[in-house]
């Protein structure tokens, strides 16, 4: 047993000399080094960032471009796919009442119209009165 206690002390005793060698390796040696080490990180940081940033202009561009809506692509500014989802159907369903507004409607949205409406439509008194009163005595 006191055998056992000795060999675990003494492993424990060997790993962590090796972590602090480990430690000393890897470890800056000066504040200039961690400095520069930092303006690293700071860098690399910034060109992901700009690079997440693209990525998101670039799938912006590409949703709109799909939903037929690239001419809005100046004036949205989103931060993020929920927002970008929630802008484009809105937009969606702004252009789609807008061509239905702006549908082709006929004039006459009957088919036909009759006598009496013409000559009202033409502004002839006198046409629209002989049409009501020969339809009063066909019956």
């Amino acid at each position: 047993m006191e055998n056992e206690q000795a060999v675990s002390e003494e492993v424990e005793v060997q790993e962590v000399e090796q972590v602090e060698e480990v430690t000393e390796e890897k470890s800056p040696q000066t504040l200039d080094e961690l400095i520069e080490d930092n303006k690293k990180l700071q860098d690399e940081l910034a060109e992901i960032k700009e690079m997440r940033k693209d990525i998101f202009d670039k799938q912006v561009s590409m949703t709109l471009q799909e939903n037929g809506l690239e001419a809005f692509a100046e004036i949205i500014n989103v931060d993020n796919s929920d927002d970008l989802k929630d802008v484009v159907s809105k937009l969606t369903k702004i252009v789609n009442d807008i061509k239905v507004a702006n549908a082709y409607v006929p004039k006459e949205s009957n088919g036909t119209q009759d006598g009496y409406s013409q000559a009202i439509q033409n502004g002839d008194v006198k046409n629209a009165i002989s049409f009501k009163l020969s339809n009063i005595f066909k019956k």
